[in-house]
Parts: C-alpha cells; structure tokens; sequence
C-alpha cells in the first residue's frame, strides 16, 4: 500500500546515500484527546523493571495556551560540561538543521502543525562543573499537545 510520504520517505534515503550520512525525516500526525503524560506512564508500565526509558517531559504557556511537549527515547545525544559547554550545544544543533527534514504539511489532508521540526531538549547546570553534567538530546518520538 502507498502511503503520501513515500515519496519524501525515498527523496530522505537517496539524500543520505549521496551525502554519506544518516539523515532525519521529521513526520507527524495528528491525534485527538491524547495526553502526553497518560502515554509516558503507559510507556513507563509496559517495561520490566530492570529497564528504564529515557525521556523528556516539557509543559510551559505560550500565547494564552498550555503546550506540553513529550520526548523518548534517543535519537541523537550529547553530553556536555566545562566552560564551552553552551557553545558545543549551539554548534550541535546548527550541526543538524541540514540533515532535518520536515514534511511540509504532512499528512496532506491536516492542518499544519505549529510544530513541525523536532525539539532537541537539553538540561544545563549553571554552574560549569556542577554536578549531574549537561545533555542535549534529539528524541527519537515526541508527541506535542
């Protein structure tokens, strides 16, 4: 079966042949009355005990509303400290605008999404050597309410 994102899907993978490294397709669907924090606890009880799950969990208000962003797993990830350490998470994120993709408008029968390019989220002490170091991380799924 088709689907409309196969020819974006096959554009991506001819670009990562031709440019020698893996490239990142940014796609998203809207669904109804989901919560993020309903399916992080969904996700956080489907797992044995022994393992856990990396993710990322951001609410804030903007523009009258509340947007509340989940991210898991890994897709990308680097770890930080030192006095440079805003520095190399400028250069990482400018690093990987141009292997980001987004599929404009996709799928092509929904609205677009105010959100369409994937967040990196990242964690910083101020200080630089404070403990518990810092990190910036591309999720590999987020879901944006």
């Amino acid at each position: 079966m088709e689907h409309a994102w196969d020819p974006l899907l096959a554009a991506c993978q001819e670009m990562a042949r031709a440019r020698g490294i893996p490239q990142i397709l940014s796609l998203w669907q809207p669904i109804s009355g989901l919560d993020p924090l309903a399916v992080l606890a969904r996700q956080l009880g489907s797992l044995p005990p022994s393992h856990s799950l990396g993710y990322c969990y951001l609410s804030h208000p903007t523009q009258g509303k509340r947007v509340r962003v989940l991210g898991w797993g890994s897709l990308r990830q680097l770890d930080l400290s030192g006095k440079g350490r805003f520095e190399a998470a400028r250069a990482f994120v400018q690093g990987l605008q141009p292997h980001v993709h987004s599929a404009p408008g996709s799928p092509p029968e929904s609205p677009r999404s105010q959100q369409e390019r994937p967040l990196c989220f990242c964690r910083f002490g101020f200080a630089p050597n404070s403990g518990g170091g810092a990190a910036l991380v591309l999720p590999r799924w987020q879901l944006l309410k």
